[in-house]
């Protein structure tokens, strides 16, 4: 059953609750008759005190808090990077269908849709042995996988506009390589590269690897 207490104090954010009311350390509370999100941040045998993440403008003492039983927590899945969240994870796009540009105290929106069929490749099979941090299945995102996302990444940051006679400026003068360069002359040394692109030979971006630079 979850842990119930009643406000007797409001210091801005910061929420107090007289007594021991059951609620453990860094656990997340629904405050006031709005259910604000709030979290347990300290605990003594005198009072529970509890910070909320959202605006507490007229809330009052003697409005109660519901416990979860569970830590404050974010919720790590398909669809996280597709989205824009608020600083506890509500999905703005969602929260905008249901109460417009501003956010509502007391919104509750699910994180991500659950209801979303996602195409994914696994890369463990039966019988496999994994350990923290094993992968153990990878969803493309856009079409691309985790792997080419990082490439695309990397190029995207070196990626430029520039005009011949700068070019030409810059390499009499630059000891650095051009964006350019740094892309296209540098992942063509990598293995994981081809293996993330299926790259195969006589391809743009196909070097033998008799002719690539290898570092030890």
């Amino acid at each position: 059953m979850a842990a119930k207490g009643t406000i007797y104090g409001i210091n801005g954010p910061i929420v107090y609750i007289a007594g021991d009311s059951g609620f453990q350390m860094n656990e997340m509370v629904y405050v006031g008759e709005a259910n604000l999100v709030g979290e347990v941040i300290g605990l003594t045998s005198e009072k529970t005190t509890i910070e909320v993440y959202e605006e507490t403008t007229g809330l009052k003492p003697g409005e109660p808090v519901t416990g979860t039983g569970a830590p404050v927590s974010v919720t790590l899945a398909p669809g996280i990077i597709t989205n824009i969240f608020d600083g506890i994870e509500r999905p703005l796009a969602a929260i905008k269908k249901s109460s417009g540009y501003y956010i509502d105290r007391g919104v509750h929106v699910t994180s991500l849709d659950t209801e979303k069929k996602w195409q994914t490749h696994m890369t463990v099979k039966r019988g496999d042995h994994v350990y923290g941090g094993t992968i153990i299945a990878e969803v493309p995102i856009d079409g691309f996988t985790n792997e080419q996302r990082f490439y695309l990444g990397y190029a995207n940051l070196w990626a430029q506009n520039i005009r011949p006679e700068e070019i030409l400026r810059l390499t009499k003068i630059d000891p650095h390589s051009l964006g350019k360069w740094r892309v296209n002359a540098a992942l063509r040394n990598i293995d994981a590269f081809y293996s993330a692109f299926d790259i195969k030979e006589g391809e743009p971006m196909y070097m033998l690897p008799a002719d690539q630079v290898v570092i030890w």
